[in-house]
């Protein structure tokens, strides 16, 4: 019995398997006789990808095309020589063994019978044996090809070639193209003339102090000129070739230096030229047109005229530009007649060093300096980052001079004055001195005024060095009658805008955080001291019709701390500019508060304003706790079964004050503001209410009228400055333009309106900006994250 050829292990089950044994027989041949060539290959394909081709000389480059175009078909030569199809019987023998089936079962199902065809016994057995062997041919699998490589590479030579290919895949896969390029380009000549040329990579590196990034040029000529900063740095490398290369600029060539190899460099600062060219034996490699940018000179000039501020400081409104950055802007202040070669100097501090414009306003307070009160001209030079210098304008102007109100006082600083300019007058002046220290009650026996007086005089009496002593006396004199006049405060004062200059010139040179930190701590205290002294002053002055406390609230001594705070957080985000401009608008507005404009509030001159500005401060405080009565009425009674007559014949009577008031306004000469009678009508209406026993109702027509108090108050007090001068809001350009009410409470957001057109972060903002701070140095803190990670933090974190 035999297998019948549609079951598995008949006829067509064993062709096929023939067929799978003979396929794999002759795939394992092909592995033994293609390896060595194939390794080759692998080998010749990592080398092209590391760049190890295109980076030989002309005759090695060669040389090395030739040796693998050579050696690779001739391995396979010798290797595929004697290669034939796999005899039948070798297949059934692959097809018997790789199945591990035993006793050769293809070889017993081809036996014939040979026996006695009489004997059936034996006819039996031997189809027994036949169907066994049928059975067991069932169990035939081809099973994977087999490699004898190893055996033939006793030394893994092709994993070496592997490992070079996949060195090339991850080291050389984005130059591959080039690489391939450069393969079929040997760039050698058997002459060792034109053709012998290399290949040239460039860049060209602006000035840092420009902050343009470098320029890099790709292979093949550009169509339009590349625009280059004046100085910028042309860095050529030039690979191979059989000579050194020579970059001319204008036809003009400088040589190159060798940088080991066949490799060359050159680095070339463009100050001159339209076109570079890289060549190398008679090529041109590469090349471009360039437009030399020259470096501008800065630009500086007054947007006004210099002008006094209220606490008789200097006020520049500066504006400068240059196109890569300023280094310095400096006001140089002379005398018009020629008098000494003397230059007093002033900084204008910048926000940050290398900012290319400056804009807005510079205080400076210079009313110590001898020259105060004097006419004087000025000009403004701005100089760049390569030392280019431009002025501004001459601008004649008067030095501010200080006003003294004490009689003394005034007079060591009308002497002072003149002996500043002449230094023959030391007699005369010591002679003043002299007298009035012989004066002390006009001065209250003041003993260190005393002494200071005494002397001043006597070191002009016996001083040889009349120029250095004229010096020390004329600063002696300053303090002289700045202690006459205010005693503490002028101190206070001055300590006040030394701080403020100090922190300026730190940002604009750059200085620790914690350094300005430091700086605005000992703002914060200064600013507390003048604030102290300045209440006291007020308290001390005779003439003197308001609580002080009420006045300086109303010069918004609170928000100039918030002021500073604000400040602080800026700088410890990173807001340095913003921070700048913050604390020029601070000064903007301590320059605004005067101690005589203060007192003029309470003099004799002004009596009828004070008398309006008392009444109004009890109108609102009269109208605000008639509010908070029918607000608690409402919150804890209800308006059921509620009484609120008393509270609307209180009503009634505010209102009756406030007309009262409007009438006393017109007399004065004053416009009544129209919120004074809006107010008058919110109240009318609470009166109908609340004499109808509705609370609810009658409050918001009470809070109607205390907004609307609070605004016509602040209309009143703009008519009131008006008339007395600019007052202690300062002026209408300043921080506190803002309507305030007579108790000092602002009508608007002061600060924000003050800050409106600078570009300054919101609470919010910086909130943000302090958590992904802590992230970032959160995670820089962290030594398991790679180097590459680490450092890219800490650049981000280099400027905060």
């Amino acid at each position: 019995m035999t297998p019948s050829s549609d079951n598995r292990g008949g006829p067509a089950f064993i062709a096929r398997r023939l067929v799978l044994a003979r396929m794999a027989l002759v795939w394992e041949d092909l592995v033994i006789r293609s390896w060595r060539a194939a390794s080759l290959v692998v080998l010749f394909l990592g080398l092209v990808l590391l760049g190890v081709v295109s980076s030989l000389p002309g005759i090695l480059h060669i040389a090395f095309l030739v040796f693998f175009g050579v050696a690779t078909p001739l391995v396979l030569w010798r290797d595929f020589r004697g290669f034939a199809w796999p005899a039948e019987g070798h297949v059934r023998r692959r097809l018997e063994t790789g199945s591990g089936v035993p006793h050769r079962p293809l070889m017993a199902l081809d036996d014939v019978y040979a026996g006695d065809l009489q004997d059936g016994a034996s006819q039996t057995l031997f189809e027994m044996h036949r169907a066994r062997e049928a059975r067991r041919v069932r169990r035939l699998r081809v099973g994977w090809p087999l490699s004898a490589v190893a055996s033939r590479d006793r030394f893994a030579l092709r994993y070496l070639a592997l490992l070079v290919l996949a060195w090339g895949v991850i080291a050389g896969w984005s130059q591959a193209r080039a690489n391939f390029t450069a393969l079929l380009q040997p760039g050698y000549s058997v002459s060792g003339g034109a053709g012998a040329a290399g290949e040239a990579t460039f860049w060209i590196t602006p000035p840092a102090y420009t902050d343009v990034a470098p320029i890099w040029f790709g292979q093949g000529e550009a169509g339009h000129p590349v625009p280059v900063p004046v100085g910028s740095e042309l860095v050529v490398q030039v690979r191979g070739g059989s000579r050194a290369p020579v970059l001319t600029v204008d036809d003009v060539p400088f040589d190159f230096t060798g940088a080991g190899g066949e490799n060359w460099q050159i680095a070339h600062v463009l100050d001159s030229g339209t076109r570079f060219s890289i060549i190398q034996s008679g090529n041109v490699l590469d090349g471009r047109t360039i437009t030399l940018i020259a470096d501008k000179p800065p630009e500086v000039a007054l947007t006004a005229e210099p002008a006094e501020t209220l606490r008789t400081g200097l006020r520049l409104d500066v504006a400068a530009s240059d196109d890569y950055g300023l280094v310095s802007i400096t006001g140089e202040i002379r005398r018009p007649d020629g008098a000494g070669d003397d230059v007093l100097r002033i900084s204008v501090p910048l926000a940050q060093p290398g900012i290319r414009t400056v804009s807005g306003p510079a205080f400076y307070n210079l009313m110590a300096h001898p020259w105060a009160g004097h006419e004087v001209e000025l000009v403004l030079v701005a100089t760049d980052e390569i030392g280019q210098t431009s002025a501004s304008v001459l601008h004649a102007l008067e030095l501010p001079e200080r006003f003294f109100h004490h009689p003394v006082a005034r007079e060591i600083a009308k002497q002072r004055k003149a002996f500043a300019v002449d230094r023959d007058l030391a007699g005369e002046t010591a002679s003043v001195l002299h007298r009035l220290s012989r004066e002390p009650e006009t001065y209250l026996s003041e003993i260190d005024v005393h002494l200071a007086l005494v002397t001043g005089a006597l070191r002009l009496d016996y001083s040889a060095d009349r120029e250095s002593t004229g010096n020390d006396v004329i600063g002696l004199m300053w303090e002289t009658a700045l202690a006459i006049e205010e005693g503490p405060l002028a101190f206070a004062e001055q300590r006040v805008r030394d701080l403020q200059q100090q922190i300026l010139e730190a940002l604009s040179d750059g200085a620790s955080d914690a350094e300005i930190e430091r700086l605005l701590a000992e703002l914060r205290n200064a600013m507390d001291d003048y604030m102290r002294a300045l209440s006291n002053r007020l308290r001390s002055d005779p003439g003197e019709l308001f609580d002080p406390t009420e006045a300086l609230k109303a010069v918004g001594s609170r928000e100039l701390t918030d002021l500073v705070d604000r400040i602080s957080e800026l700088v410890r985000t990173g807001s340095r500019q913003q921070a700048r401009t913050l604390l020029t608008r601070l000064q903007e507005i301590m320059e605004s508060i005067s101690v005589g404009n203060l007192s003029d509030l309470s003099g004799s001159s002004s009596a009828e304003a004070v008398e309006m500005i008392q009444t109004i401060r009890q109108i609102i405080s009269e109208q605000q706790q008639l509010l908070d009565e029918s607000f608690r009425i409402l919150r804890d009674v209800g308006e059921e079964d509620v009484d609120t007559t008393p509270q609307a014949e209180r009503q009634a009577g505010v209102r009756d004050v406030l007309e009262s008031f409007m009438e006393r306004m017109e007399e004065f000469g004053y416009d009544v503001p129209r919120h004074y009678s809006r107010a008058n009508r919110s109240m009318r209406r609470a009166v109908r209410q609340l004499k109808a026993n509705r609370p609810g109702h009658a409050v918001d027509h009470q809070t109607e009228a205390v907004d609307f108090l609070k605004e016509g108050a602040g209309d009143m007090m703009a008519q009131i400055l008006d008339l007395l001068g600019e007052g202690v809001a300062g002026d209408s350009q300043g921080f506190f333009s803002a309507p305030r009410d007579p108790i000092g409470r602002s009508l608007g957001n002061s600060i924000g309106s003050a800050t409106d057109d600078i570009n300054i972060p919101d609470k919010g903002s910086l909130i943000r900006v302090r958590q992904i701070l802590d992230e970032l140095k959160r995670r820089a803190a962290e030594q398991h994250r790679p180097e590459e990670e680490q450092e890219y933090l800490r650049r981000l974190l280099r400027r905060f």
